[in-house]
């Protein structure tokens, strides 16, 4: 292993857990959003409007906004109105049915689906500690749900559906060529933008947009910051140690939503909750290592 790779491993295991930090503590600004009345389609909306506004921004005063077709274009778009668009829907829909850890903690779920799926679809080699990191990650995660398994199937199915839209999402940003010829900045654009054009499509069918009050504003402004700096640190996780390895590494962010559930929210730990943040970790170390022994 070189100097250079390892280093660049090790930051890329460093991004992964700060975007799962930051993904993690999003949800209570989306919550003070839904609190005072907006539409989880408008709290997206707004979030990822606020965003794609920054990022643009960011890649114009650096000269690095890239030119692309049309095509290309709305292909990443349409990635980012999936895997973060419809994604985030379904997770801020869902905090109205379950607590928000709790639903984070389902919604993480797709480390898992992501690893058997690069299995086989891709025939990544699936050793015996990424068995291990998924037994692990699994335990953790029933763990940490607690009794909330019993409490509304709905919201339980609405996190596991936002699971899968962003496992499929973190696969695609490590397989399409598309993705790949583009630095981190230069996507944000396109999937915040598509983000929040396929929110908006949703406020306009279902003609839900809530209430704009000022304090759903800043929560929402303040989500969609917290939105664009997670997602790039987890982009750039992505292109230096792939989408297994940065699928366990994000598990901070059900942590971090727990955490944060007890401390300002007054949500309840338990000793369950807490073995099963303690199996969860033990789920992220085990990935790590198995990342450094490759590189």
């Amino acid at each position: 292993m070189t100097s250079h790779s390892a280093a660049s491993r090790l930051s890329g295991y460093l991004f992964a857990i700060l975007s799962g930090v930051l993904f993690g503590i999003n949800p209570s600004f989306r919550i003070i959003a839904s609190n005072a009345g907006m539409s989880s389609p408008a709290i997206v909306f707004l979030s990822m409007a606020v965003g794609a506004l920054a990022a643009f921004v960011f890649c114009v005063i650096r000269h690095r906004l890239p030119r692309l077709s049309p095509l290309k274009s709305l292909k990443l778009m349409g990635i980012g109105a999936i895997g973060m668009g419809v994604t985030g829907i379904l997770l801020t829909l869902s905090y109205r049915f379950i607590p928000s850890g709790c639903s984070t903690v389902i919604h993480f779920m797709y480390p898992t689906l992501v690893c058997v799926a690069s299995a086989i679809l891709f025939r990544q080699r699936f050793t015996w500690k990424k068995a291990l990191a998924v037994v692990l990650s699994i335990t953790g995660v029933f763990l940490i749900s607690g009794a909330i398994m019993a409490d509304s199937v709905t919201g339980i199915l609405i996190a596991l559906l936002s699971g899968i839209t962003f496992g499929s999402y973190s696969i695609v940003l490590e397989h399409d060529p598309d993705c790949a010829g583009l630095s981190s900045a230069q996507k944000m654009p396109y999937f915040m933008g598509g983000a929040a054009l396929v929110s908006l499509l949703m406020c306009l069918i279902t003609r839900n947009f809530g209430t704009f009050t000022a304090t759903a504003l800043l929560g929402s402004a303040v989500s969609g910051f917290c939105e664009l700096f997670a997602t790039l640190l987890f982009v750039l996780g992505i292109s230096r140690i792939g989408s297994v390895p940065v699928g366990f590494c994000s598990l901070f962010e059900p942590i971090t939503c727990v955490v944060v559930g007890v401390l300002f929210r007054g949500e309840p730990m338990t000793a369950v909750i807490a073995c099963g943040i303690v199996l969860a970790l033990s789920a992220v170390l085990v990935t790590v290592w198995d990342g450094m022994k490759k590189a």
